[in-house]
C-alpha cells in the first residue's frame, strides 16, 4: 500500500473558478490513487472534469494506527448504563447513584437545583 499526496486542478462548478486542491490518498498504485481523486473530487467539478493531477509525493505505508490524541475526560462513560434495568410498569422510577463523596464534600447534581414537582 502507498500513500500518495497529490494536488488536482479543476474548475469549480459552482464558482466557475479554477482551483487546486490537495488530497492524500492511500492506494496500490498511482491509477488507483488517480480514479480515487476524480471520484472524490468529480461532484465539485464542472463537469466532472479534473484537469491534471499531480503527484507530489508517494511513500510505502503499512496498515496500522496512524494518530493517537491526546487522553481526556469525557462527558459521558460509555458503560454507565450497563446491567440497569428500566423500572417495572406501575413502579416509580429509581433516583440514580449519587457519586462518591471526595475530600469530605458532596458534588452537585442537576437534581440539587430542580424543585420537586
Amino acid at each position: 500500500m502507498k500513500r500518495f499526496k497529490l494536488v488536482a486542478y479543476y474548475e469549480d462548478k459552482d464558482t466557475h473558478s479554477r482551483v487546486a486542491q490537495a488530497l492524500i490518498v492511500l492506494a496500490q498504485d498511482v491509477k488507483g490513487a488517480v480514479a480515487a481523486a476524480k471520484s472524490a473530487l468529480g461532484p465539485r467539478a464542472l463537469g466532472g472534469h479534473i484537469l491534471a493531477i499531480e503527484v507530489k509525493e508517494s511513500d510505502e505505508v503499512e496498515a496500522g494506527v496512524v494518530y493517537t490524541g491526546e487522553p481526556y475526560l469525557p462527558l459521558n462513560w460509555p458503560l454507565d448504563n450497563v446491567g440497569q434495568r428500566a423500572p417495572a410498569a406501575g413502579s416509580a422510577p429509581r433516583p440514580a447513584a449519587r457519586p462518591p463523596e471526595a475530600d469530605g464534600g458532596s458534588f452537585l447534581t442537576l437534581d440539587d437545583f430542580i424543585e420537586p414537582t
